[in-house]
């Protein structure tokens, strides 16, 4: 992280990393959604094929849905990002609004 030198700056090094860190989770988030998918047809094949058991093909449809439960909190962390950051820019428009009426 760089030097901070003022409010502003910290500002936009705030805005910055929520940036950085949506578009890393929305990237990743695509990647698991895409895994989750591939292996849930992979499974289905699998079954149809009578090559695993009930207990495994349990275990697997677990771990599926774990993966889902991991999206699904990644999706809500984003959420929480864009309402820190539509907080920060409301608090920069208040700022300029002030110092334009000083």
């Amino acid at each position: 992280m760089s030097p901070i030198q003022n409010t502003k700056d910290m500002i936009n090094e705030i805005v910055e990393k929520i940036n950085e860190y949506e578009s890393y989770a929305d990237k990743n988030n695509q990647k698991i959604f895409k895994y989750e998918h591939d292996y849930r047809i992979l499974l289905k094949k699998v079954l149809e094929d009578n090559e695993m058991d009930d207990t495994s093909c349990r275990e697997s449809e677990n771990c599926l849905n774990k993966l889902l439960l991991i999206i699904a909190q990644i999706s809500l962390e984003r959420i929480k990002l864009v309402e820190i950051k539509e907080k920060i820019n409301k608090i920069i428009y208040e700022t300029n609004n002030r110092k334009r009426r000083q």
